[in-house]
């Protein structure tokens, strides 16, 4: 009740308003009751949406929100209150028989019901400040404001919530305020963000749907069998027929060797699990028709008309598909992006192959400005709270970079602290080999030590192999 008599006369307080603050963020921190602090959140609220008062300022705002952090489940904050972690263990219990029980809930994930059917407070207190959060990054009032900067935090806790739906949200509000060039997109994700604050976790998760989401999204994909259908009719037309006279087949439209897609579903793998797949081939002269073509009206790729006219009959059979399936790239990167924020493993599968096509597409002054970022990004210290974790973003960037073409000239002394620390022995190692092969790199190497430093990549290989 005191706490809602000063809300509305705290600029009336003068000097004592320090201190009234002061008490408000050691309730904040400290309290156990949720019921309290779902007050202090209101309080808290009311203040920072409301720009017209002077008090209280920019910086005291700011300081609020950013000791409401404690109310994060899993930041550091919130896990040295030992007496919050314990109700909310308690509450978590509670929860356990009403979630076994089979009962089904229209609330967001992470708002779960106890067993007497309430709402967990604690959940609901952090979907409540996240959004609080939501609401000052998508107002344009605080745009690089001390209160965006103090928020950083708990918008990259945002981003890594419990809660699929507000997850998303922090995510779409990221990605409107990046620009959409992916070269651009990609140095700042690597080398501008500070990601810090979420240092012991596998954040490459957050930025993969980040890179996803600059492609074009309603750009048309065209499916790979009517692509390789219309490549090996392409291909048939220009091949000589295989004997004479008018019963003859083009080599390329009857031989297994070429086709190994599944027109007729005959596909018979091979005994010994190896050599190419095959399809039954039609006689010579025979006019057979699959079931797929009558059922799905398409031409009949085995027809007289298609021996003669190969290229254009499986042209119209690849337009048809087309037409039929109506693919989008963001009916595949949409689910995509969601699936590697389910899986660190599969998050980190996807990112070694994402990363290489996307150098690969790069040019080369690009190629350049990555690599400095990358540099200072795997200098960076606080990388070491992922020592022990398996896998961990240094192995990520290391087994990526490793397989790319050309590969990134990075200092040898670095590739070899981040091999030995991080447990990246293989990518380091390779990474390292390619340096000694490259021409350039070993007469760096020459000149490093004729100046008397030992910064090749001879020494760095040495160093790891024993």
């Amino acid at each position: 009740m005191l706490l809602i008599l000063l809300r509305s006369n705290i600029s009336r307080l003068g000097d004592q308003r320090r201190s009234f603050l002061t008490h408000i963020i050691q309730l904040i921190e400290r309290s156990s009751d949720p019921a309290l602090l779902h007050v202090v959140l209101a309080i808290v609220r009311g203040w920072v949406l409301d720009t017209q008062d002077m008090f209280p300022t920019i910086k005291e705002k700011a300081m609020l929100m950013s000791s409401m952090m404690s109310f994060v489940n899993g930041s550091a904050s919130a896990n040295e209150n030992a007496s919050r972690a314990g109700a909310r263990a308690s509450v978590a219990a509670s929860a356990m028989p009403a979630r076994s029980a089979g009962g089904s809930s229209d609330r967001p994930m992470g708002v779960v019901s106890s067993a007497t059917g309430h709402v967990d407070p604690f959940a609901l207190l952090e979907r409540r400040y996240l959004t609080l959060v939501l609401e000052v990054y998508n107002d344009p009032r605080f745009t690089r404001s001390e209160m965006t900067m103090r928020l950083e935090q708990a918008f990259l806790s945002g981003m890594q919530s419990e809660d699929s739906e507000m997850r998303g949200l922090f995510l779409e509000t990221f990605d409107a305020n990046m620009p959409p060039s992916l070269p651009v997109r990609l140095n700042y994700l690597l080398e501008t963000q500070n990601w810090d604050s979420v240092s012991s976790t596998f954040w490459l998760q957050q930025c993969l749907p980040l890179l996803f989401a600059s492609t074009h999204q309603r750009a048309s994909l065209r499916s790979f069998v009517s692509s390789r259908l219309a490549g090996n009719a392409a291909a048939a037309a220009d091949r000589p027929a295989v004997g004479g006279g008018p019963g003859a087949v083009r080599s390329g439209v009857a031989s297994s060797a070429d086709m190994d897609v599944d027109v007729d579903g005959d596909y018979k793998p091979p005994l010994n699990g190896s050599g190419p797949h095959t399809i039954s081939q039609p006689c010579v002269g025979e006019s057979r028709r699959g079931d797929d073509a009558l059922d799905s009206g398409l031409p009949d790729p085995f027809s007289s008309d298609a021996r003669a006219n190969g290229p254009s009959i499986f042209s119209s059979s690849a337009r048809a598909w087309d037409a039929r399936t109506q693919v989008t790239v963001g009916d595949v990167v949409g689910p995509l992006a969601r699936m590697v924020l389910l899986d660190t493993r599969f998050a980190y599968r996807t990112w070694t192959l994402l990363l290489p096509l996307l150098w690969q597409n790069l040019g080369s002054k690009e190629r350049h400005d990555l690599t400095s970022g990358l540099t200072r990004l795997l200098a960076k210290p606080y990388h070491q709270s992922q020592t022990s974790l398996r896998p961990n973003v240094i192995q990520a960037i290391l087994d990526a970079l490793s397989v790319c073409v050309p590969p990134p000239r990075l200092p040898p002394q670095l590739l070899r602290y981040l091999g030995q620390t991080y447990g990246a022995w293989y990518s380091a190692l390779t990474l390292l080999e390619q340096k000694i092969l490259d021409r350039r790199e070993v007469e760096l190497a020459i000149f490093d030590r004729a100046m008397g430093v030992e910064l090749g990549a001879f020494d760095a290989l040495t160093e790891l192999y024993t």
